[in-house]
This record gives structure tokens, C-alpha cells and sequence, in this order.
């Protein structure tokens, strides 16, 4: 995803054609709505392609409440029996939902400030983190900032 590409050219290094051009701009939005709606690991998994652990965080820190519930649903009871990346973004999710104290913004709020960080450290990193380690990263952004409190609404003019 957002491999290295050359100004204007193919994979064999000659200069692409407008139509050449044309369909490098479409998979490159493709892949951009993919991470902002935290669709990465689906959109790595039906390329076949191996998929990064930055891309299962993406999944908790782009998700709607409603998504994040949904995943949530999968967390096993104990903690500690996380097997598998489904158990991880489940754990992760679940303690966002927990973090934000179930409020909707506060939980937007954390993920903005916390998970999309660690989603960006992960993309930085070549070496490869296990489920156990990604849950353990995202509990300590999770519990790195206490104050979770919403944005204030604004308020009306009296």
C-alpha cells in the first residue's frame, strides 16, 4: 500500500500512458478511502497480499461506535486468551468503546489522538508485531492520555 512510484512511470521504468496514468490515480484513491475508512486489512486480503499489523488498528481507529461494537463482540472474556489478530482488534475495540466511556465523541476523540498515532508509528516500523504486542501497544496509547473528556457543544447565544 502506498508502495514507492515513480512520477509518470511503469514498473518497468518507462513513462506511463495518460490511461496508464488514469488507472495508477484510481487504485491510489482506492487505497486512500481504503485506510481512511479503515478498510486496509480487506483491502490487502483481497490482493492477497500479506497483511500488516498497522492494518488491523486501522480497523478500531477509523471505526464508527456502531463498527466498533461489532468488533468488539468478538473479545473474549479473559484478556489474556488472545490468540489471533480477530481477538486483538476485539480487545482494542472493546476498550475504546470503554475508554470513551460509550459517548460517541469522546471516543472519536480518542481515536484521532491516540490509535491513529499508533496506527501511523506501525506503518513507520519494518519489523513485525504479533497480536499480544499490538493490543499491548494500544492499551498503553489508550491509557497514556486520562482526560477523555468531549469536545464542548458550543453553546447558543443568550
Amino acid at each position: 500500500m502506498w508502495g514507492r512510484r515513480g512520477r509518470g512511470k511503469g514498473k518497468n521504468g518507462r513513462r506511463r500512458s495518460a490511461r496508464g496514468e488514469a488507472r495508477a490515480g484510481a487504485r491510489l484513491a482506492r487505497e486512500v478511502e481504503a485506510f481512511l475508512s479503515g478498510s486496509s486489512e480487506d483491502w490487502f486480503f483481497t490482493r492477497g497480499q500479506n497483511i500488516p499489523a498497522w492494518a488491523y488498528i486501522n480497523k478500531v481507529a477509523h471505526a464508527d461506535p456502531d463498527r466498533l461494537g461489532q468488533l468488539a463482540a468478538w473479545a473474549p472474556v479473559e484478556p489474556s486468551r488472545c490468540h489471533g489478530w480477530r481477538e486483538a482488534v476485539a480487545i482494542l475495540a472493546r476498550e475504546t468503546i470503554e475508554a470513551g466511556e460509550r459517548n460517541p465523541r469522546a471516543i472519536r476523540r480518542i481515536q484521532l489522538d491516540s490509535l491513529v498515532g499508533l496506527e501511523l508509528q506501525l506503518i513507520s516500523r519494518t519489523s513485525r508485531v504479533a497480536p499480544r504486542a499490538l493490543v499491548a501497544l494500544g492499551r498503553a496509547c489508550l491509557t497514556d492520555h486520562p482526560d477523555w473528556d468531549p469536545p464542548s457543544e458550543p453553546h447558543a447565544p443568550t
